[in-house]
């Protein structure tokens, strides 16, 4: 599989794991967990697992290039896109969100 693939691939995968991560940790403190301490946990422990995605996503994903000014260039359009598509994610996590838990 070429690069752009595993690219499309990966941040797809990433993309998925944003509501994924968002209805287990809502699960988890509503049942599991009735604190608001960890709540905080909750959410920093899923923020945490999100970067370490799109690092490992980076890292295996986008091609190496033979000088840094290319490669800065690949992370800043790297970061631009993972925004992007969170900014997405996010709006379609919180009406998941909603719906199964409601407000």
């Amino acid at each position: 599989m070429k690069a752009a693939g595993r690219l499309a691939l990966g941040v797809l995968a990433w993309a998925a794991l944003i509501p994924l991560a968002g209805v287990i940790g809502m699960w988890l403190d509503r049942s599991v967990f009735h604190s608001a301490g960890a709540t905080r946990v909750i959410a920093h422990a899923i923020e945490g697992m999100l970067i370490l995605a799109a690092a490992l996503v980076y890292w295996r994903c986008v091609p190496s290039a033979p000088n840094w000014g290319r490669r800065v260039i690949y992370l800043v359009g790297f970061a631009l896109l993972l925004t992007g598509i969170g900014y997405v994610v996010l709006g379609a996590t919180v009406a998941l969100v909603v719906l199964l838990f409601g407000l």
